[in-house]
């Protein structure tokens, strides 16, 4: 077999790794709404366990495909994307927060109204993300020093 040829192969072999992940992430996802689906017209506790095992089923396997194989299921322009659609979700993550906190403070404080605490819930998720996002940069700007 030339080079070509081998690399033809990898790639083939990469590309059926990268589907079966996919397709054992979503279906995870997808079992797990449908069990909720099920759940509403037949609420027994065994349904909702039934989907979250298989959600967790399609994640291991995930995992397991993604770093149990020889492969680098993504490249460069994977590893690109991703950040740049991290960067943007942190974003907005950052404006709604920027936005939600002090209006959520000032509202609750003047008594015009009483917040509900789903959105106190909300704020301290983005103080989490936040945090730990400062966490997780360090750690990594430290690492490239």
């Amino acid at each position: 077999m030339n080079d070509l040829e081998t690399a033809r192969k990898r790639r083939t072999v990469r590309n059926r790794y990268r589907k079966l992940a996919t397709y054992s992430i979503w279906g995870g996802i997808l079992a797990l709404f449908a069990a909720t689906a099920v759940w509403i017209a037949y609420p027994d506790p065994f349904v909702i366990y039934a989907g979250v095992g298989l959600y967790w089923l399609g994640f291991f396997a995930y995992l397991g495909i993604h770093y149990g194989t020889d492969y680098d299921l993504e490249d460069e322009r994977d590893d690109e994307i991703a950040n740049k659609a991290g960067a943007m979700t942190l974003g907005a993550a950052a404006v709604i927060g920027v936005l939600l906190t002090p209006a959520a403070v000032a509202i609750d404080v003047t008594g015009v109204a009483d917040v509900p605490e789903v959105v106190w819930g909300i704020v301290w998720a983005f103080v989490g993300l936040f945090v730990l996002f400062g966490i997780a940069h360090a750690y990594y700007e430290r690492q490239h020093q």
